[in-house]
């Protein structure tokens, strides 16, 4: 839980720090899923991958209770606006078609949550593999 709210309160200040995203991102990220390749690029910002995750997801049941087999309440009620464009089986099928990729995304937010720098630059592998031996060396 406490985790949550420190990503949360980091994506706020990197918001607030940056420019609030324009609407037109926030857009294009709630119907695209950018940060499918935005967790392919080595370049990204993680602050702004996790932000396009969370807007493409926002109003929509996680895969994850699909999977299992549970049926997962939506953490939002959709407005009556958005069950006119997208019927719940549509809603269900998109969810499902990126399945793969939220489980993917979750464990790259864990991978790197704890590298971030300042900016939001991630570290390359080769960097994060010296910042280890680093921290084994001064541990001894």
């Amino acid at each position: 839980m406490n985790k949550l709210i420190f990503h949360i309160l980091i994506t706020l200040v990197v918001t607030i720090a940056y420019g609030q995203t324009p609407k037109s991102t926030m857009r294009d990220y709630r119907k695209n899923p950018r940060w499918i390749q935005m967790m392919e690029d080595s370049t990204v910002n993680y602050h702004q991958a996790v932000i396009a995750f969370d807007e493409f997801w926002k109003g929509k049941p996680e895969p994850e209770g699909e999977l299992e087999g549970n049926e997962h309440e939506e953490h939002e009620e959709r407005s009556l606006l958005s069950r006119l464009l997208k019927s719940d089986d549509k809603l269900k099928e998109e969810v499902m078609q990126y399945a793969s990729e939220f489980k993917r995304f979750r464990y790259w937010k864990r991978k790197y949550a704890a590298y971030v720098r300042s900016d939001g630059s991630i570290p390359t592998e080769e960097d994060i593999k010296k910042l280890i031996e680093q921290e084994i060396i001064n541990r001894r």
